[in-house]
């Protein structure tokens, strides 16, 4: 075998091997199982199309070397680098232009969702894959601390949906009078004003 042939080869294994390294990316993190076991270590990079499937598996690899596998539905919560995510049981509520969901435990469907923001007011992402376009998309879902509802916060292009959100936080005049006025625009706005000023 030629130089050229040989060194062709060693890039060819180097760009298959860096791929598949790619492909099955850790990062260091934990998971807290629904009956409070935790387990610390690296965890397997998060397939979109399974998150709101309570029977997908959760690949861990703990400090000590040994692999865990986790089902969705045994999982409370878990980080990966820096993201936080929560299993909650939703079920879903749609009418025209409204659009909420209800978590109550053992009803609903068990899903993996994105905690952005936890507080009295907490922010969720769920996350899932557009299937016309194959895009990543996500719902911006918000939770008051003692609610068992969540609503959906923002609208794609359109952003907050400002009376939506306005009629779910009517105990705290403060910010529905700035989300009103527009002086609050964003999501995060919204959560971390209610966090810090309303009780």
């Amino acid at each position: 075998m030629g130089i050229r042939a040989s060194l062709f080869l060693l890039i060819f294994q180097f760009c298959v091997f860096n791929s598949l390294l790619c492909q099955n990316k850790f990062e260091s993190g934990y998971l807290i199982t629904s009956n409070g076991e935790e387990y610390h270590g690296l965890i397997k990079q998060l397939n979109i199309e399974n998150l709101n499937n309570p029977n997908s598996k959760i690949l861990i690899i703990m400090e000590d070397g040994k692999k865990s596998k986790h089902k969705i539905k045994s999982i409370s919560s878990l980080k990966r680098g820096n993201e936080i995510y929560k299993t909650l049981w939703l079920n879903r509520y749609n009418s025209l232009f409204n659009e909420e969901y209800y978590t109550f435990e053992n009803q609903g469907k068990q899903q993996l969702v994105k905690c952005v923001t936890k507080g009295k007011l907490s922010l969720y992402r769920m996350e899932y894959i557009d299937q016309e376009s194959g895009v990543i998309e996500s719902i911006d879902l918000l939770k008051l601390e003692d609610s068992n509802i969540l609503i959906r916060a923002t609208q794609g292009v359109f952003g907050l949906k400002k009376k939506k959100v306005a009629n779910y936080l009517n105990n705290c005049d403060a910010v529905v009078t700035k989300i009103n006025s527009g002086e609050i625009k964003t999501i995060f706005d919204v959560v971390s004003y209610y966090n810090n000023y309303c009780d």
